[in-house]
């Protein structure tokens, strides 16, 4: 259950990002359109939290919905305008998880490379059969996404769920 303090700070928050919606439009100075802003928000980690935020306003979310909502907002998408569970929020966290997941290129190959006996030559040569070598040269941390061909192509000795609880492991908090 909710307690009414977590409530009202949702609820504050909902209008903080109102208010910083009516605010770009308002300010010159910021140099977004309202169909700018309302891109950025759409991409951003916040876009149900303003769709919510305006059904909010307007008294039209279920308040068994609105509560499950606020203990667990990865559970919850907004389609057509209406809060509706998700029920591939597990997946999708999952895949998200993955996308971000990255560890530095020396961990790449000090946690992968060197354990199996595969020399950094070695792997620059497999980069480079792969035609990765600018994905390589162009970063400093490796991608689990970008790093998938690699599960095939060199000898890791270990499944993709174990390379990427590695990468989990070793990535950095943002």
């Amino acid at each position: 259950m909710i307690t009414q303090d977590e409530r009202q700070s949702k609820i504050n928050e909902f209008s903080d990002l109102l208010n910083q919606r009516n605010n770009a439009v308002q300010k010159k100075g910021l140099g977004l359109t309202l169909s700018e802003y309302e891109q950025y928000l759409i991409n951003a980690p916040y876009k149900n939290w303003l769709i919510i935020s305006t059904l909010l306003a307007d008294n039209e979310i279920d308040e068994n919905i609105y509560e499950d909502f606020l203990a667990y907002p990865t559970h919850y998408k907004v389609v057509n305008g209406e809060i509706v569970f998700n029920s591939n929020w597990e997946t999708e966290q999952k895949a998200e998880r993955q996308q971000k997941a990255h560890i530095t290129k020396l961990d790449f190959y000090t946690l992968f490379c060197v354990p199996v006996g595969i020399s950094y030559a070695a792997l620059e040569a497999k980069i480079l059969e792969l035609g990765m070598e600018a994905q390589w040269n162009l970063c400093n941390h490796v991608y689990f996404g970008v790093i998938k061909p690699f599960l095939n192509a060199l000898p890791l000795g270990k499944t993709e769920d174990e390379i990427l609880a590695i990468f989990e492991e070793h990535t950095p908090e943002e």
